[in-house]
């Protein structure tokens, strides 16, 4: 069945979904940008039509999911439009700049539930799959991890500034966040943070973060971020911009989302290229994201994050904001307690 999907934000991002989407035979039935240029330089790309704006795709009855492309401070209000439209959403992360905000977003939802998933897109990269394979086929129980994300400098513009985009917390932690639940099976239960500005004037949000993490499996370990890499080291081919390190009973397991895999055994050390593409639409998991998506919309189970759990993320993110201005351990709301004050 060809699907047809309109993209709101017509930005990089938004072409990586949309080469995804069209290798799978989707049709690229049109986008819209605030920006003039951009928005015409992906409808002459993907040779598609140009709208005159977010209302006129989401009102677009022949249009069968809306992807979200758009810059943080935007993510809450098309969501909660599009749900209204009872549309089938596909939103980038984060679900919400701050809690408050992604409970406006999961209210509308619970009043009209519909297919929704945000774009943690590191679940389903093929390194990061082959790690999670190996910890199943090792019967490896997690005991403690460390984790990182260094990227080259992007927060001195748009990413760092407080209502657009917000800082490491937001645009690294979130992605962070969401990993260690998915990879270690459960929620962050507290966090101890300490943030920093590095060369960014201190009226944006911090670009750097270093924070203890506790799982409430008991579980609990390190996260290192900031905006200081270099595209060399960090995003090439078998760069380190993303690593989780996980210590077991069976063995030490180490991850590059978008790199290698390696592990330890009693019985030897091994290590391996899981995708060797260049192609980020490929080695960063968005071709993977596309299928999951699709089959979503075919009533079958996905690992794509929920908006749930992004919410429960996005209450993580909270709780380490709180932490690195009290220099104090703050616990994470939970989702369930956030479900029963919405009802």
């Amino acid at each position: 069945m060809k699907r047809r999907v309109g993209i709101i934000g017509t930005g990089e991002i938004a072409r990586l979904h949309a080469e995804a989407l069209e290798a799978l035979g989707w049709e690229i039935a049109g986008g819209y940008d605030i920006i003039p240029e951009v928005l015409e330089n992906f409808c002459r790309a993907y040779h598609c039509p140009a709208y005159g704006g977010a209302r006129e795709i989401l009102e677009d009855s022949s249009i069968d999911a809306v992807y979200i492309c758009t810059r943080h401070d935007s993510h809450v209000q098309l969501g909660i439009e599009a749900i209204e439209k009872k549309k089938t959403v596909f939103m980038e992360k984060p679900a919400a700049l701050s809690l408050a905000e992604a409970k406006r977003l999961i209210q509308a939802y619970r009043k009209t539930p519909v297919i929704f998933t945000v774009g943690y897109n590191m679940r389903v990269s093929p390194a990061l799959q082959r790690f999670m394979n190996l910890l199943a086929e090792n019967g490896a129980e997690i005991k403690a991890f460390r984790a990182s994300m260094t990227g080259p400098a992007f927060m001195r513009g748009w990413a760092s500034d407080p209502q657009q985009g917000g800082g490491v917390l937001v645009c690294q932690g979130s992605h962070m966040f969401d990993l260690l639940q998915y990879v270690t099976g459960s929620p962050v239960e507290a966090v101890c943070a300490v943030t920093d500005h590095l060369d960014i004037g201190t009226g944006r949000e911090p670009n750097a973060a270093a924070i203890l993490v506790r799982m409430k499996s008991g579980v609990t370990g390190t996260l290192l971020m900031n905006d200081e890499g270099t595209a060399g080291f960090h995003a090439g081919m078998q760069g380190r911009m993303v690593n989780i390190t996980v210590y077991t009973g069976k063995g030490t397991f180490d991850v590059d989302a978008y790199g290698k895999v390696r592990w330890g055994t009693e019985d030897g050390y091994w290590e391996e290229l899981p995708c060797s593409d260049s192609n980020p639409v490929r080695r960063w998991g968005y071709m993977e994201q596309a299928k999951y998506f699709a089959r979503q919309l075919d009533g079958e189970s996905s690992c794509l994050c929920t908006l749930e759990q992004a919410v429960q993320v996005a209450a993580v993110v909270e709780a380490a904001r709180i932490s690195a201005k009290t220099a104090s351990w703050q616990p994470v709301e939970m989702i369930e307690d956030q479900e029963r004050k919405l009802s």
